[in-house]
This record gives structure tokens, sequence and C-alpha cells, in this order.
């Protein structure tokens, strides 16, 4: 994709918004502050004259260079014509014309444009460039579940308008939690009340399952299930927020805006131009809540990094725990040999006593054998003696005869 000197032109094509010009220039500065990355934001010139006084010096985006293509209106855009479906029609034909010019005329200066990010609002933007060779790349300027919504509604999984007195119907990426006031209300509002913008809204499904990329002004911890949801469909990638560097990580040094006011003067020098939309405040509240939105992420990341070191800590408590818990088995073990060593020396003590009783008892037998033993001997002779006696008694009795 890139040049013989190695160099790559990527041309950002934006919708007639101040919403959708903004977040293409920031992303635009990102691009432009690679080497050998040269990038051109194009507007259309009836938003250029309605906000310029002069013409816009090259490089005046922070180093992204600024080209023109036409809706069909260049005086006054879409006041010239005062009808939706008249306008976006005009837009597209007058758009894929002059487009084509200017990728014509970029490549006759020897810079032809390698990549085209184009605003989802405009998917015609595609076959023009790839008639130039040219990658695509879609760029959703809304949030995760604002596209997915539409997204639903595009392939007809939900029937319009959505009706707001009945639960929504389960959508797949969309939270559960969402009530039906929660959708944008072009898929809420009643028939006769729907405007050529919601095909415009809902067009911007159309052809992203053959774009080279699909890019989302969001970032994924935002709306994680829904970015999920897309990046599985269309392989989308979140790349924002789009907002000034000096917001996010400040690594752009010419991006040097400290607050909302000074970026808003900021974009003003750049265009040198009169900022219409900056003086109504609607700019001014845009950043107010992208800057919500950068705290938001802020917070996430601290409380990432919080339970990242929470659970660098739990493992430390868990080899901790283990090491402690083999410790305390062994002590264990330790004690229940103590505690078997104890009672077993109170069985041999109780043993012992026994055996002193059991010696005890067997000197007692051994003095009762010799008693009998006497005894015994007494009786014997006590029966001898007796049998004497009687042999003396008879003798007395009956004396022998005296010879004649």
């Amino acid at each position: 994709m890139a040049d013989s000197d190695g160099s790559v032109h990527v041309l950002l094509l934006s919708y007639p918004a101040q919403g959708h010009v903004n977040p293409l220039l920031q992303f635009g500065k990102r691009l432009a502050a690679h080497r050998r990355v040269r990038c051109t934001l194009a507007v259309t010139r009836s938003l250029l004259n309605s906000c310029c006084r002069a013409p816009p010096s090259p490089g005046g985006g922070g180093g992204v260079h600024v080209a023109t293509y036409s809706d069909g209106c260049d005086a006054r855009g879409y006041d010239e014509l005062g009808d939706e479906g008249a306008y976006l029609s005009r837009l597209e034909s007058a758009g894929s014309a002059t487009l084509d010019e200017l990728l014509r005329g970029e490549s006759g200066e020897g810079r032809p444009v390698r990549a085209v990010v184009y605003d989802a609002f405009l998917p015609w933007a595609a076959p023009v460039a790839r008639r130039h060779g040219a990658s695509c790349a879609a760029f959703f300027t809304q949030a995760c579940a604002v596209n997915v919504a539409y997204a639903h509604a595009w392939a007809g999984r939900v029937e319009l308008p959505l009706p707001t007195s009945a639960p929504a119907p389960p959508l797949p990426g969309v939270p559960p939690e969402l009530e039906p006031a929660d959708f944008p209300t072009f898929l809420t509002a009643p028939a006769a009340g729907r405007s050529a913008y919601l095909d415009l809204l809902l067009r911007q499904c159309q052809g992203l399952e053959v774009a080279d990329h699909v890019l989302v002004n969001s970032f994924h911890e935002l709306q994680p299930k829904e970015a999920e949801y897309m990046a599985a469909t269309w392989g989308a990638k979140t790349v924002g927020p789009t907002v000034p560097s000096a917001y996010l990580d400040g690594r752009l040094p010419g991006d040097a805006s400290t607050t909302r006011r000074t970026e808003v003067e900021g974009q003003k020098r750049n265009f040198a131009c009169n900022n219409r939309i900056g003086r109504d405040g609607r700019a001014a509240r845009t950043l107010e809540a992208l800057g919500f939105l950068i705290d938001r992420r802020r917070r996430l990341l601290e409380v990432n990094s919080a339970v990242a070191a929470a659970a660098s800590g739990k493992d430390d408590i868990d080899a901790a725990t283990v090491a402690g818990n083999d410790k305390f088995a062994a002590a264990v073990a330790c004690f229940n040999v103590a505690a078997a060593t104890v009672a077993g020396k109170d069985d041999i003590d109780a043993a012992a006593a026994g055996k002193e009783d059991i010696d005890a008892a067997a000197t007692g037998n051994d003095e009762f054998a010799t008693a009998a033993a006497y005894f015994n001997t007494a009786a014997a002779r006590k029966d001898e003696f007796v049998a004497a006696a009687a042999a003396c008694f008879n003798a007395c009795r009956n004396p022998p005869l005296a010879a004649t």
C-alpha cells in the first residue's frame, strides 16, 4: 500500500457536519504523527465556505492537509434545498463525482491516495475509492450501542417504529437492560414523523462485510459487549476517543491545548475560520461530554491497574498461604507425634506400675508356695504321727502274750 519511497497517503472523507469533521480531524492528527504518513481531510466546499474567511493553510489541521469535495450545494449547503431527501441525494451524486476528481488529482500530483477513511454516513465513497485502487475503512462517529441498534434495524431484525410502551426485543450485542426510550429516537419515531435521515443512518451498515477496515470513535471499556459484537460481526476496531491529544496522553507536541476553550479556539485558528457551531455552545458541550468519557476511561484504567495489583498481591498471599499451610501441617504432624509419644509414655508408665503389682503378687506367690510346702510337710508328718500314735494305742490295749 506504500509508495516507492515508503510513504502512505490517507484521505479522510468527512460528512458535512461539525460533529463528524472533528473526530476525523483528530484521528488524522494521530496518523500524521507517524513518519511517512500524509493525511488529507476532505470536507465539502459548502462547509468550508460557511466557517472560513480565508482558504485553510496547508497542514493547518495539525499536520493534516485540507482538501474539498462538493455536496452539490457549494454556496449554502443544505439551506439551498431545505429538503432532507433532496440534499442527501445530491450529496451522493455530486460527492461521488468530485471525490473521483479529487483522487485523480492527487494521483496526478504524485500523491496517490492509498487508503480512504470515509465517514460511515457516506457508504458511496467505498466503490469510488476502490476504482482508484485505494483500501477502504468505514469510520463510525457514534457510540457502539447506537451503531449496533441501527445495524439490527438495517438487517430487519426489529420492526420500526420500536414501541415505547413495551419492553425492547432482545437483540445480540444490545444490553438487555435498555428500554425503548434508550434507543435512538429515529428508531422510535412514528412512521409519519420519519425523515430521510433514518435511511442515512441505516445505510451506515451497507457494505461493511466487505470493507477492509471498520473503525469506531469509542473505546472498548466504555461499552465492551457492544464493541465485541461489532468486532465479531465486521472486525471493527475501537480507535477513540478521537479528541485532542492534550486530553489523553499528550503525545502530540503541537496539539498543546489544555482547556476546552483553548481547543475550540485552536480549531478556529487551524481553519482560519469563524466557527458558528462553536458560538452557540454545541461544540463546547460536545467536548464537555467527551471530557466526561475520557475521565471515565482514565478511572477505568486506574481501576484495572488496581485490580491487576490486587491480583498480583493475591498471588503473593496465595503463595504465602501455601507455604504457611505447609509449615502448619508440619507443626501439626510434630504435635501429633509428641501427643502420641506422651500417650505412649502414659501407657508405658501404667504398664510399669502393673508390672510392679505383678512382681509383688509373684513375690507373694513364692511366699505362699513356701508356706504351702511347709504345710504339706507338716501335714505328712501329722499323718505319720497319727499312725504311730494309733499303733502305740493299739499296742497298749492288747499287750502281747508272755511266752509260757
